[in-house]
């Protein structure tokens, strides 16, 4: 599995971050949510390669297994950032 240069906004989803500027916060959030879903499944499916040991290599597990967490974390500070922005934008006065 070739590894992909990071964008400059949102961390390896470089269609993420067009999409923020084209359609919108809500489109981009869906998107790195997907992608984030989809590093999961590699990373089951590549974990589950090598205990059945078709695939012996545990570097491709490992790694897969890395992006995924990287993805998760990644889309829980966009969750935490947004609410914290929500707040304070509740909190002014008008």
């Amino acid at each position: 599995m070739p590894v992909q240069p990071l964008g400059r906004v949102g961390m390896g989803y470089p269609e993420a971050a067009q999409q923020a500027t084209r359609g919108g916060f809500r489109e981009a959030l869906e998107t790195a949510i997907e992608k984030a879903g989809a590093l999961e499944d590699q990373a089951d499916a590549a974990v589950l390669s090598l205990l059945s040991q078709e695939d012996a290599d545990i570097h491709t597990a490992v790694i897969a297994s890395e992006k995924a967490t990287l993805g998760l974390q990644l889309a829980i500070s966009v969750r935490n950032k947004m609410l914290e922005a929500y707040l304070e934008i509740m909190r002014m006065q008008v």
